[in-house]
């Protein structure tokens, strides 16, 4: 094999392998981010900086890192850091409505306690 024909052939190799990589490349995760962002903005929104704030937090941080992974092209792990957002945006809003439904159970309580003391102190009344 001449030097020009064993170049052609790796080149052509090269070229193949090159494509196939392109076509196994994952677009990026534009819809995974937005569904993060908009997971993480409920979750503030829910009060979850207040009653889940290591929540919120770790799902911040799992979305920049999602961004930076797709600045870079690896979609796949930013696709799966997006997700990871996701599921750390929805745990600190789930821990916040649990946390003020919590709160508005401890009032009815209070309520509840405050309706039996009139009731009693009317029933000792002559």
């Amino acid at each position: 094999m001449t030097l020009s024909k064993h170049f052609t052939a790796v080149a052509a190799f090269v070229a193949c392998f090159g494509l196939a990589a392109c076509a196994a490349t994952l677009p990026p995760p534009t819809d995974t981010l937005a569904q993060a962002s908009a997971a993480i903005n409920r979750a503030d929104a829910e009060g979850a900086a207040d009653h889940a704030p290591q929540q919120l937090q770790d799902a911040r941080n799992a979305y920049d890192y999602a961004r930076e992974l797709t600045a870079i092209d690896d979609n796949q792990q930013a696709r799966y850091a997006a997700e990871l957002a996701i599921a750390h945006a929805q745990l600190a809003q789930a821990m916040a409505e649990a946390e003020r439904a919590s709160q508005r159970a401890d009032r009815a309580d209070e309520n509840l306690a405050q309706v039996r003391r009139e009731i009693s102190q009317q029933r000792e009344q002559p």
